[in-house]
């Protein structure tokens, strides 16, 4: 048998593109799963000791080149086949619900999902005056998916909730933003979320998540507003400006801001 070196340079093509997109571990896996259909190479190449080397540039440059010969080309084809359908594969729902406050809700939505084979990447949830609401991202496969919105009228009647099923919107191409985390206060008053939404809308920034409670000062007994909000700032803003805005804010309708950077 000729050495891999040989071998590579009567083979070599250049990467395949559904190759050159992935991270050098997702090309260890799919490399691992071509390699192990071809009698007499793994076990030479990829035992014992070598086993750890899967992860070596170099090696997966070796590979790939052995494995672009013609006689190879009809497995690969099958593996990148097989390796672009899983990754199509992954899909989402969002399934949102309300109703009325129970034991067990979301022992009944989770299992309704996990049954049909799907998982939830993730989820927010809450009681309001009894009533409760719940947002979830559904993931899995085309099919699994599709029984989800065909079925959930049997969660739905099991529950009481009202349930709505939406495909995710196409995203917009993605932009460079920085995070920030707000938090404010004050005397609770009609239209704080308002103003303060107001600004970051004309400023361009995007609130990523955010939570409001209302709470009683420990002494006065004086009814508090608070919110934190997770931001995503476009590079492009400027952040100066913001924070000026926000004094000018705090001035005039005696509400504290902080406006903070994450730290990754």
């Amino acid at each position: 048998m000729r050495s891999l070196p040989e071998r590579a340079r009567r083979s070599w093509r250049p990467p395949p593109r559904q190759l050159r997109t992935l991270s050098l571990t997702q090309r260890a896996c799919v490399w691992r799963n071509i390699l192990s259909r071809q009698p007499g190479f793994w076990p030479r190449y990829c035992s014992g000791s070598t086993v750890g080397a899967v992860c070596d540039r170099a090696f997966f440059l070796q590979v790939q080149r052995f494995c672009a010969s013609r006689k190879r080309r009809a497995v690969i084809d099958r593996a990148y086949s097989q390796m672009g359908r899983v990754m199509a594969a992954k899909d989402h729902l969002i399934l949102t619900a309300i109703g009325p406050d129970q034991v067990g809700l979301v022992q009944k939505i989770s299992e309704f999902i996990s049954r049909h084979g799907c998982n939830i990447e993730d989820s927010k949830m809450a009681v309001f005056c009894g009533e409760f609401a719940v947002i979830v991202l559904i993931s899995g496969d085309g099919g699994s998916l599709v029984k989800i919105a065909r079925d959930y009228r049997d969660i739905e009647a099991e529950t009481g909730l009202s349930i709505t099923i939406k495909t995710p919107s196409a995203r917009r191409a993605p932009e460079f933003f920085l995070p920030y985390k707000l938090t404010a206060s004050c005397m609770d008053h009609p239209g704080i979320v308002y103003q303060i939404s107001d600004v970051l809308s004309r400023m361009g920034v995007n609130i990523e998540s955010m939570e409001t409670k209302t709470y009683f000062a420990p002494l006065s007994g004086t009814p508090l507003f608070q919110i934190e909000a997770d931001l995503a700032i476009p590079t492009r803003t400027n952040i100066n400006e913001l924070r000026e805005r926000f004094a000018e804010m705090q001035r005039e309708e005696n509400i504290d801001i902080e406006l903070t950077a994450i730290k990754s």
